[in-house]
């Protein structure tokens, strides 16, 4: 199909896939650049380090689910406790080290909260790397010898499917697992 408008266009519904993923990406952009004008306006503190908050939240949801019995309503608590948490954890690091750049030059501020994201980085790199080790000497132990393969990527699918309320997901997911682990 061409348009006389533009007659290089061939493919019009890639171009509307295209404008649509360009139409989502400027939204995202601008929600980031609006909260992070909101942010300073109202602390007056640039603060880069949101994403790794982020991350931590995301790693305290997961591992509160993981301690949590396994029912559904654990996803559910889970998803309240998170955010507290993360609270605390943004309360203590703005008592402890925000407060004392409040009247500072902003470099100060941005060294400061880019420092929280090296922090939080390499503690992530430091956790995930024990995680991995315990993993290994776990599956050692059973004697599977691999770390995070496709068998636990596909048990972290199945019980998210068991919380979303999908067990006929979650069943056909199951029926995969012989295909994916190693050794069978």
């Amino acid at each position: 199909m061409t348009t006389s408008l533009f007659p290089w266009i061939t493919n019009g519904p890639l171009i509307a896939v295209q404008v649509m993923s360009g139409l989502s990406v400027g939204m995202f952009l601008f929600l980031l650049s609006v909260g992070m004008s909101l942010i300073f306006g109202v602390t007056r503190i640039v603060n880069l380090a949101h994403g790794s908050f982020y991350m931590v939240g995301a790693y305290l949801m997961a591992a509160l689910i993981e301690v949590l019995p396994g029912n559904p309503v654990s996803f559910w608590i889970a998803l309240v406790l998170a955010p507290i948490g993360v609270a605390v954890l943004g309360g203590v690091i703005e008592i402890t080290l925000l407060r004392r750049v409040y009247r500072r030059d902003p470099m100060m501020q941005l060294i400061l909260t880019f420092a929280l994201i090296l922090i939080i980085g390499t503690l992530d790199a430091l956790l995930a790397e024990t995680l991995a080790k315990h993993r290994l000497a776990e599956s050692r132990q059973e004697g599977v010898h691999h770390i995070m393969s496709k068998t636990s990527l596909l048990d972290y699918v199945i019980r998210g499917a068991r919380i979303a309320g999908r067990p006929s997901l979650a069943a056909k997911l199951r029926a995969l697992r012989p295909l994916v682990e190693p050794g069978n």
